[in-house]
């Protein structure tokens, strides 16, 4: 189990620390922006500079989970982002009318609903015990 911990917490660190860099850097493409609700709340997040915090939190986030520091308080700080990130598409991008198709959302589903799971033993696995 400590293999799968280890994998988790390195890919998870890995997609928070890229995503969140690319908020800064815009190095990879998005493709059209999402019609209708879910397009009027990327517009909102990004015209309030809202999506610089964010992102800010993603980098911070993924870093301290590659170094294997704080990793609770890295949970606690991409917490709540897993959860807006489902809650976006479920309610206000159900059909996944995102660049990458339909066909990518079911494995960030797939991922993200086995995540507690994984979160947890990851931050029993970042506790220092002496």
């Amino acid at each position: 189990m400590k293999i799968v911990t280890l994998i988790a917490r390195i890919l998870l660190g890995l997609v928070f620390l890229v995503f969140g860099l690319n908020g800064f850097l815009n190095f990879l493409n998005t493709g059209p922006a999402p019609t209708g609700l879910a397009g009027q709340f990327l517009g909102a997040l990004i015209l309030s500079h809202y999506y610089w915090v964010v992102a800010a939190l993603q980098i911070a986030g993924g870093a301290l989970l590659l170094v294997n520091r704080f990793v609770p308080l890295a949970l606690v700080l991409i917490g709540p982002i897993i959860v807006n990130i489902i809650c976006f598409h479920v309610f206000m991008n159900p059909m996944g009318d995102s660049p990458g198709g339909g066909g990518n959302n079911i494995v960030v589903h797939c991922f993200l609903s086995c995540s507690p799971t994984l979160l947890r033993n990851i931050c029993a696995e970042g506790v220092i015990t002496s």
